[in-house]
């Protein structure tokens, strides 16, 4: 069997791994490398749902992401992402008494949490752009990409979002196919921005990750894949002043199932554990689905043309009677002009409405 028909290759969109945002990992993937990327014109939707437990804090964290990505060209796709979570904090401290104070040999605050033990919210809404720089030949493929955040949320639960304030990832990935056999190892960035907290300026510190694995595909449909990653979190600063003196690394390995559902479905299950930063482990599923109807890009742009042209609304007609000829006369085909109509129309009315106000 042909390499790029065989071959599960754990690769890509959103989070490296649970415990960055908005960095690439060996979440994602497709069974196929030509599969990569959305097609030209194309869209695809992503689900994926994460449970970690850490073992220093004695948390669970349940993150849930959806995303959505076109392709632009054959080599390159944008995309958007949005997360939320759910933590539940178990701490067991015998020292949570609401005294908040530093425990020199654990090296962490403890009586720091207040009575509620439970948060849900959403978290940050991304952008991302993915291309193909190189592809497999006589050398490893390299595939790119270079996120950044839109919208952030403030509130420790419910809703503040505020725009982004500059956070971004970005990262390479080189990869090597020996079939049935995927090697890869992908290298990442990520710039967490200087924030304000009681007038002091905090920086957490930026984040380098190096991400090995293997994939071997057991047929057409099954693959296990083998993954690790280490990430060094940089010194974090107050005031500018380096008044810590060390770096955070964590080291994962995990393993994974991917499964190809026809054609235009991917479903990906794994498992990880982690040393650093007290330990713990995590376990998730990501699914991602190409779509099969066309895009909503592509509806607007053809409603908005069909809107411009010279026949008015006769002519919109035909087209939607000529659509629906062509495609077997689908309710979507014969009339997605007026859906997508009243759609831009209430977006325009709520417009008008905040204008107003």
């Amino acid at each position: 069997m042909k390499p790029a028909c065989s071959i599960c290759f754990a690769f890509l969109f959103s989070a490296c791994t649970s415990m960055f945002s908005s960095a690439q990992g060996d979440e994602g993937l497709p069974l196929r490398i030509e599969n990569l990327l959305a097609p030209a014109g194309s869209s695809e939707i992503s689900y994926r749902i994460r449970h970690t437990a850490y073992g220093s804090e004695t948390a669970d964290r349940l993150g849930l992401e959806f995303g959505y990505s076109y392709g632009l060209t054959e080599k390159t796709e944008i995309g958007l992402s949005l997360t939320g979570s759910y933590t539940d904090n178990r701490n067991a401290d015998r020292f949570r008494d609401g005294r908040c104070r530093y425990v020199l040999e654990l090296r962490r605050y403890v009586g720091c949490r207040d009575e509620k033990d439970t948060t849900t919210r959403l978290g940050t809404l991304s952008a991302e752009i993915s291309r193909s720089l190189s592809p497999e030949n006589e050398t490893p493929g390299v595939f790119g990409w270079f996120g950044i955040d839109l919208l952030d949320n403030r509130a420790t639960e419910g809703e503040n979002f505020e725009r982004g304030s500059g956070a971004f990832n970005a990262g390479l990935s080189l990869y090597r196919t020996y079939d049935p056999i995927v090697l890869r190892v992908a290298l990442g960035y990520i710039h967490r921005p200087p924030e304000t907290v009681r007038g002091d300026r905090w920086d957490r510190g930026d984040t380098l990750s190096v991400s090995p694995s293997v994939s071997f595909a057991v047929n057409n449909v099954v693959s296990v894949s083998a993954t690790s990653s280490i990430q060094v979190t940089l010194s974090p600063t107050l005031n500018r002043q380096d008044d810590y003196g060390y770096r955070t690394t964590s080291v994962s390995m995990g393993l994974g199932v991917s499964l190809s559902l026809r054609d235009r479905t991917t479903v990906y299950i794994s498992g990880s554990t982690f040393a650093g930063s007290g330990g713990g482990a995590s376990f998730g599923a990501f699914v991602r689905h190409r779509l099969q109807r066309r895009d909503l890009l592509s509806d607007l742009a053809d409603a908005a043309e069909q809107a411009d042209g010279e026949g008015g609304p006769s002519d919109a007609g035909g087209t939607e009677v000529e659509a629906a000829k062509g495609s077997g006369g689908s309710w979507w085909d014969r009339h997605r002009v007026r859906v997508w109509g009243i759609a831009v129309g209430l977006a325009a009315g709520a417009k008008v409405r905040d204008v107003r106000r």
